[in-house]
């Protein structure tokens, strides 16, 4: 009676709630507001009917063309598929570039264990096989990666979603994929030499992880304000750049030509770095079993020749 005189609050009881039902929760206070103003608009002698025909204003939203092109109708589904295209772009490049490296390590602990990889080295040198690896995982990785996003592409025009996708936003993403994956699997190609069991792999995965995982703890500030300190500090830490540069490049906003340049030529002057180190410690480990080797013997490896 409160509730409906005005001067009261409505309390739901619940027990032990958790996210599975805060959906219903949320249906049977959508019934209980209902039921309340009914019973006020009976009260007061009020149409209910005329108060929605007040306060249901239908809005739509109109984007202007550029010159020589027509203005669009957005729907609510387009404004939502456009905020959420560059985590798309983003969490797409991620599962790639994380997916496909994961491969890696596999293999070459597979490889490693069942000492298959002696009678590979017979054949190539050690960086020969690294290479090919590396270059054969990254070309399937961009397969998938096309699949993917053409299977999501298919799903969201099938629901009569329009997705708007740049030729220069599919070139941008296939540049800085392979780029980003080189680096990335340079170190995995690392990790995997001198491990020798999945397990073992885990304490030197968790950092390259946790580091991986800022983009999309980041993206919504980085899409909020692309053009800010967070999103143009991350664009240059060489393994963030292809998942941040996407996500400032594909948000909308125009961002200076000089940073995507310098974000590839950061990009390209880091691969060699990663592949060169990458092929010193590969050479060393693949062949090596038993305790795996400490920081400073690795570093040893690195300053030999």
């Amino acid at each position: 009676e409160d509730a409906v005189g005005g001067k009261g609050k409505v309390s739901m009881y619940v027990y032990k709630p958790t996210p599975a039902n805060m959906e219903s929760f949320d249906r049977v206070e959508r019934m209980v507001n209902r039921a309340i103003v009914d019973e006020r608009c009976k009260l007061r002698n009020i149409s209910r009917e005329m108060l929605a025909g007040l306060w249901d204003v239908p809005f739509q939203q109109v984007e202007l063309g550029e010159e020589g092109k027509s203005e669009k109708v957005r729907s609510e589904k387009d404004m939502i598929s456009r905020m959420l295209l560059p985590f798309f772009f983003m969490y797409l490049m991620f599962m790639g570039i994380f997916g496909m490296g994961q491969h890696m390590l596999s293999s070459l602990i597979e490889e490693k264990s069942s000492r298959v990889i002696e009678v590979l080295l017979s054949a190539v040198s050690p960086f020969e096989l690294m290479a090919g690896k590396v270059l054969g995982l990254g070309g399937i990785g961009l397969t998938v990666v096309a699949i993917w996003a053409g299977l999501a592409y298919g799903g969201a025009r099938s629901y009569g979603i329009t997705v708007d996708i740049s030729t220069m936003s599919l070139v941008y993403f296939a540049a800085y994929y392979v780029l980003g994956f080189l680096i990335f699997s340079a170190m995995l190609a690392a990790v995997g030499s001198v491990c020798n069991t999945l397990k073992e792999t885990q304490s030197l995965m968790m950092p390259l992880t946790l580091v991986f995982v800022i983009p999309m703890v980041t993206w919504m500030q980085i899409v909020r304000d692309p053009d800010g300190l967070t999103a143009r500090v991350l664009s240059f830490i060489p393994p963030l750049t292809p998942m941040v540069m996407m996500l400032r490049l594909s948000s909308g906003s125009g961002v200076w030509w000089v940073e995507t340049v310098a974000s590839f030529a950061l990009l390209a002057a880091t691969v060699p770095v990663a592949m060169w180190a990458a092929s010193k410690i590969f050479k060393t480990g693949i062949l090596m079993y038993g305790k795996r080797p400490s920081l400073r013997e690795l570093l040893v490896w690195l300053r030999g020749r």
